[in-house]
């Protein structure tokens, strides 16, 4: 009866934070036409830099925190409190990892902006303060993922995708009425801000820093994630580089277009991203009671579910591309299939390095990532001066597929993990790729696309019926 209630709890929090983050994403997916038609594919591809220069530095200053609280929980599962101080600590070493970024950004901003490109210091300290904001809430997010609440997950993202649209729109049409890209930017920065400040205030309201613990628990932190910090950059520099690429090899118009294409794969990685919130720790719950089983039927569906999800949005894209924004960005609809294909290899491989987290071989999580991004810098370079942004939109999904396969030869011959059931993820992992193709190739044959998606919606009907008990069992 137990397990029961247990499944039902990770059942209904696995769709709360789905439907939460199609909230949050729909927001700001039904504003991106706005924004799109109030700045110039110039504007937006600045505004896109900026975001991807913010999402390396977090994983620096954020020393992927979020990924050893798992391993906190059974660590500290019988100290009172013991959680809540844990979280109290990593929230005063982001400050401190902060504090001595914004030393070394002002002490070498010039450098910087002739490395980077970035125009202003401002900028530079807006990015370290934006990455604090960013670390801190994804630790959040992390921490009351631990025990399924979902309810504040939503709440703080909902308050920052707001937020971050209205004062973006203010700004535009007050104050920097003619710099629309730093109006854009503070919109998003000044949400996580407040957001910070309030997580600071309640955190140590529960347990206030103290220095002996800060001192136990940051040998702990450091000898945790450290291995992990080339996997999360390797992780960004996946999506990133792409995006910097283009921007340097084509311009920023061309960026400002494959930018928009990221806003098409952003539809999956919200269902990826509110299935990653409660595999972690569902994959934690049933590898200890060695329940492989329940495992392997679990990520059956979650892999077929996502892999039609992926395809039917492929074939969805030159109309999703149309309400994103106007003629000029149109071409992103060719980019936006094989980045969709992306995020669903993403979530494969967020799948399987459970196993390498759960067993503390956290190198390895590591080591593949940066053999995946070597790849990808390698191949982008080769390819974007002759394919352009299509190009390096193949390249990112091909580097994303060895990295599927390296996580498979490293689980199964190295670790020999019975948890997955491997020919169903590379049938549905085919499955995918194949379709990217066919998307592409009848990206504006509107009738073509209509008999696919015809023959789709009956093929998951077919596996809704076929998995209808099972989910109904989960559900009681």
């Amino acid at each position: 009866m137990g397990n029961q209630v247990g499944m039902k709890k990770i059942a209904s929090a696995g769709m709360g934070y789905i439907l939460g983050g199609i909230l949050i994403k729909g927001i700001a997916f039904i504003t991106t036409p706005i924004f799109s038609r109030l700045m110039t594919p110039e504007e937006f591809g600045v505004l896109n830099a900026y975001l991807s220069y913010e999402s390396i530095l977090a994983v620096l200053i954020g020393f992927q925190f979020a990924g050893c609280l798992k391993n906190a929980k059974i660590k500290y599962a019988n100290i009172p409190n013991g959680m809540n101080a844990f979280f109290s600590d990593l929230i005063v070493l982001l400050l401190i990892h902060s504090g001595i970024s914004l030393v070394i950004v002002n002490a070498f901003s010039n450098y910087i902006i002739a490395l980077t490109g970035i125009e202003s210091r401002l900028l530079l300290n807006l990015i370290i303060i934006n990455c604090f904001g960013n670390a801190a809430m994804t630790v959040y997010n992390s921490f009351v993922s631990l025990e399924y609440q979902y309810k504040k997950y939503v709440a703080i993202s909902v308050f920052n995708a707001l937020a971050n649209v209205a004062l973006s729109l203010l700004l535009i049409f007050t104050l920097l009425s003619n710099d629309r890209s730093m109006a854009r930017i503070l919109g998003y920065v000044i949400p996580y801000v407040l957001i910070s400040i309030y997580l600071i205030v309640t955190v140590f309201r529960k347990s206030r820093p103290n220095l002996h613990t800060i001192k136990t628990n940051s040998k702990f932190v450091y000898r945790f994630c450290a291995p992990l910090i080339p996997n999360g950059f390797a992780e960004i520099m996946l999506t990133q580089y792409s995006k910097l690429s283009v921007d340097r090899n084509c311009g920023t118009a061309a960026m400002g277009v494959y930018s928009l294409a990221y806003n098409v794969y952003s539809i999956i990685a919200t269902v990826k991203l509110g299935m990653d919130y409660i595999v972690g720790p569902f994959y934690f719950d049933k590898r200890s009671s060695g329940n492989f089983a329940e495992l392997r039927n679990i990520f059956r569906i979650y892999s077929r579910s996502l892999a039609l999800i992926s395809v039917f949005v492929m074939l969805f894209s030159p109309e999703i591309v149309k309400i994103l924004g106007d003629t000029a960005y149109y071409d992103a609809r060719m980019s936006a299939i094989p980045l969709i294909a992306v995020s669903y290899f993403s979530f494969l491989c967020y799948m399987l390095s459970q196993e390498e987290y759960f067993v503390q071989k956290t190198y390895i999580v590591s080591g593949v990532s940066i053999c995946a991004m070597l790849l990808n810098i390698l191949l982008c370079n080769i390819f974007v001066s002759k394919f352009e942004a299509i190009g390096v939109a193949y390249c990112t999904l091909a580097s994303f597929v060895v990295m599927f396969l390296l996580h498979f030869v490293a689980i199964k011959y190295f670790l020999k993990s019975q948890s997955f059931q491997w020919s169903g993820m590379f049938a549905d992992g085919i499955f995918v790729t194949l379709m990217s193709i066919v998307a592409e190739l009848i990206v504006d044959e509107l009738m073509y696309r209509i008999g696919v998606i015809i023959f789709l919606t009956a093929v998951l009907a077919l596996f809704v019926y076929k998995n209808f008990r099972h989910i109904i069992k989960i559900r009681k």
